[in-house]
C-alpha cells in the first residue's frame, strides 16, 4: 500500500513539476529579475541549510540543487538565443565557451567517470550558465534596480544566517546541521569566502548610492552590517579584494576617500588583531618536551602558503612536460581530478586555488582567450561608460566596473559558481548595450576636455556697442 501511494503521488506530482517547470522557464525568458532573485534565494538557502539538504542520487550521477538552477537558466538563455533580436557580443563569447566546457565534460564521460566529470564541471555550468542567460537581455534601468535590490536581499540573508551561528558560538550550540560551519571548528568563519564576497559586493552597491545621498536608510544599516560582517569573518581574500576595489573607487571618485580611509583604518586595525591571534593560515604550533608550545612558520610544502599554490599550478599545467597540443588548446577533460606532486614527493588532489588556471586545465587556451575577451572587454567598456551611465541607481555603470574588479580579484584565489555569473553577465550586458539617446544627452551635458571650457565671443558689427 504504501509504494502505492508513492507510485500515486510521483504519477501526480511529475506533471505538475513539469508544468510548473515549463511556466518558470517562460517566465525566466521575459524577466532577468526572477532568474537573479531565484540564484540569490538559492545562495541563502544552500548557506543555511547546505549541510541539512540531501542531494539527488540518480545512479550515474548525483545531483544538487543548485543543477536545477543551472539547467533552467542554461535553457532560458537558449530559448531567447533562438528567438531575433537576442544575440549580443558577450553572448557570442559565452556560447563557444560553454561548448568547450560541455566538450571536456564529453571527453571525461568518455572514458568511465561520469559523475567525477559531472561533479568537477558544475561551477563551470553554473558560472557560464549565468553569464549566458544575463547576457542575452538589453537590460533597463528598472530592471538592473530590482536586480540590486534582489542583491541587497540576498546579502541581508546571508548576514541573519552569520548573526545566528555566531550566537550559536556563543551559547555553545552543537555544531550539527544548520548550525555547522564551513571552516574548522569553534572558527567565527560561520560562512565560507564566496557568500562573504557577495556581502562585500552588497556594501559597495551601497556605498555610491549613500555618497550621493539616495540610500534609503534600510539600505545604510544593510551597508554598515556588511562592513561589520566582512571586517569580523576574517576571509583574508575578501580584505585584499575590498582593499583593491576600495582603492580603484576612490581614484574614479574622489568623494568616496574620507570614508574609503576610515574602512580601511578599521580593516587595519581588525587585521592586526587577527595576525595577533596566530590563526593556522602562516603558522603552525609545536609543542616541547616540557609542555610547552611556540608558533613557527609552515614550510613551502604546508597547504596554506602561496609555495604550495605555486608548485602544484606547475605540476598542473605542465606534468613536468611540455603539453600535445590538443591539451593546450582544449584543456584536459573533467573527471581527471587535479593530483598534483609537490617538491617533497607528497600528492594532492584538491582545485587549484585559482580559476583562470582552473579554466586553462578544463578548456585550455581557447576558453581562457574566451573568458578573458568577455571579462576585460567588459572591464574596459564600462570604464568609459562609467562616467556617463546613472540609469539603475543601484548597478551604474561605475558600480558594476568595482564588482567586475572585485570578481577579478577573488577568483584569483577561488572558483567562482552561479551568483558570480549573474554579476558579469549583467556587467557585460551594460557594457556593451548599444548607446543610447540618454547616454548621448548625458555625454553632451559634460564638458569633454578643456577645449570646451571657454566659449567663442559673438561677432559684433563694426561700430556697434557691446
Amino acid at each position: 500500500m504504501p509504494s502505492a501511494l508513492i507510485l500515486l503521488a510521483a504519477a501526480l506530482g511529475l506533471p505538475l513539476a513539469i508544468a510548473g517547470g515549463i511556466v518558470l522557464l517562460e517566465q525566466l525568458t521575459k524577466r532577468p529579475e526572477w532568474g537573479a532573485g531565484m540564484v540569490m534565494a538559492l545562495v541563502v538557502i544552500v548557506a543555511g541549510l547546505g549541510n541539512v539538504i540531501p542531494p539527488i542520487d540518480t545512479g550515474s550521477v548525483v545531483i544538487i540543487y543548485s543543477d536545477i538552477t543551472s539547467v533552467l537558466l542554461i535553457g532560458a538563455a537558449t530559448m531567447r538565443l533562438l528567438r531575433r533580436g537576442h544575440h549580443s557580443t558577450p553572448s557570442r563569447l559565452a556560447v563557444p565557451f560553454m561548448l568547450l566546457v560541455v566538450y571536456a565534460i564529453y571527453r571525461g564521460a568518455g572514458v568511465g567517470v561520469i559523475n567525477e566529470a559531472f561533479r568537477e564541471s558544475r561551477n563551470f555550468l553554473a558560472y557560464g550558465g549565468a553569464i549566458l542567460y544575463f547576457s542575452t537581455f538589453r537590460l533597463t534601468a528598472e530592471q538592473r534596480e530590482a536586480i540590486g535590490r534582489v542583491w541587497l536581499f540576498g546579502a541581508i540573508g546571508l548576514i541573519t544566517i552569520t548573526f545566528i551561528r555566531w550566537g550559536g558560538l556563543v551559547v555553545g550550540v552543537p555544531q550539527t546541521g544548520i548550525w555547522a560551519r564551513p571552516q574548522e571548528p569553534g572558527s567565527i568563519r560561520v560562512i565560507d569566502g564566496r557568500n562573504a564576497l557577495v556581502i562585500l559586493q552588497a556594501l559597495l552597491i551601497i556605498a555610491p548610492v549613500w555618497i550621493d545621498r539616495r540610500a534609503k536608510s534600510w539600505e545604510k544599516t544593510t551597508a554598515v552590517l556588511c562592513l561589520l560582517v566582512v571586517l569580523l569573518m576574517q576571509h583574508r581574500t575578501v580584505w585584499i579584494t575590498l582593499l583593491v576595489a576600495g582603492l580603484v573607487a576612490a581614484a574614479r571618485d574622489p568623494r568616496l576617500g574620507r570614508p574609503l580611509v576610515a574602512g580601511f583604518a578599521i580593516l587595519v586595525l581588525v587585521g592586526s588583531f587577527s595576525l595577533v591571534q596566530l590563526d593556522n593560515s602562516s603558522l603552525d604550533e609545536t609543542v616541547a618536551e616540557d609542555g610547552t608550545s611556540a608558533f613557527v612558520p609552515r614550510s613551502p610544502a604546508d597547504s596554506g602558503s602561496f609555495e604550495w599554490r605555486a608548485q602544484g599550478w606547475f605540476y598542473l599545467m605542465t606534468h613536468n612536460q611540455p603539453p600535445p597540443a590538443h591539451e593546450l588548446l582544449y584543456g584536459r577533460p573533467f573527471g581527471e581530478g587535479y593530483t598534483r606532486q609537490l617538491s617533497n614527493g607528497n600528492f594532492v588532489d584538491t582545485v587549484p586555488h585559482n580559476f583562470y588556471i582552473e579554466t586553462y586545465l578544463r578548456v585550455g587556451v581557447l576558453g581562457v582567450g574566451l573568458l578573458f575577451l568577455l571579462i576585460f572587454g567588459t572591464l574596459f567598456r564600462l570604464s568609459r561608460r562609467g562616467r556617463y551611465d546613472r540609469d539603475g541607481r543601484l548597478l551604474t555603470s561605475e558600480t558594476l566596473y568595482v564588482l567586475m574588479l572585485t570578481h577579478v580579484v577573488h577568483s584569483m584565489a577561488w572558483s567562482p559558481d552561479l551568483e558570480q555569473g549573474v554579476l558579469v553577465g549583467i556587467a557585460a550586458s551594460v557594457a556593451f548595450a548599444s548607446r543610447q539617446p540618454g547616454l548621448r544627452a548625458a555625454r553632451g551635458s559634460i564638458p569633454p576636455g578643456p577645449r570646451a571650457a571657454v566659449a567663442p565671443r559673438p561677432r559684433q558689427n563694426v561700430g556697434q556697442r557691446s
